[in-house]
């Protein structure tokens, strides 16, 4: 993560990293190495610092954003997965990737778990009467 690019909000996008590392963690040994290893790798983490800079044109809620903000960027990561079996890449942000090393069979998992933490991360801020027409639809 490249903290300098956005002083102004250095230390919000310390804190959805803190929170994305704790909130992708698993019991599974191999998921939690191959996971932290995507995240360790960092990136620009433009979509974080967007969601910040959106949420403070209103009344800005720390609780709220902080979560959104680290769903989006795991949702991000999840596709930067997928895209890589689908393109066949053997290296992302200068790093063997995740399809390479493991297999595409855990790549397809590791993508698949971090779209679900993005999307838990996501329901926990919508209100409940919200979900239950998100249900029906």
């Amino acid at each position: 993560m490249l903290l300098s690019h956005y002083p102004e909000i250095e230390k919000e996008l310390a804190l959805i990293e803190e929170f994305i590392y704790k909130n992708v963690r698993s019991r599974n040994r191999l998921l939690n190495e191959t996971v932290s290893e995507i995240v360790q790798s960092g990136g620009k983490r433009l979509r974080p610092a967007f969601v910040i800079l959106a949420s403070q044109f209103g009344k800005y809620n720390r609780k709220k954003v902080i979560p959104a903000a680290a769903a989006i960027e795991i949702l991000h990561t999840a596709t930067l997965v997928h895209d890589d079996i689908i393109d066949r890449t053997k290296f992302r942000r200068g790093r063997v990737t995740i399809s390479e090393k493991f297999g595409v069979d855990m790549a397809v998992y590791v993508g698949d778990y971090l779209y679900t933490k993005a999307v838990l991360l996501l329901a926990g801020n919508v209100p409940e009467k919200r979900w239950v027409f998100l249900q029906k639809a």
